[in-house]
């Protein structure tokens, strides 16, 4: 079996558009603020090996970034 991180990545991607919570899910860090609600980017990071169980099995660790922005200035600040 073989790693597809653009599968990976849009299936993030589309769950975090369908959840609702989020104006706009990008798949790159933005070059600009965020608008008046939350936003959302999320890229693929890194594939790192796991330990092995001694089963006759591959385990890997795959990493995305994921940050949630909001405009500064939005009320209630916390």
């Amino acid at each position: 079996m073989t790693l597809n991180a653009s599968a990976l990545t849009n299936a993030i991607v589309s769950h975090a558009a369908a959840s609702g919570y989020f104006d706009r899910v990008n798949t790159h860090e933005p070059k600009n603020g965020p608008g008046s609600g939350l936003s959302c980017a999320i890229w693929f990071a890194r594939v790192a090996g796991a330990q092995s169980s001694g089963l006759n099995s591959t385990s890997a660790l795959v990493v995305f970034n994921v940050q949630i922005r909001q405009n500064m200035l939005a009320e209630p600040q916390d």
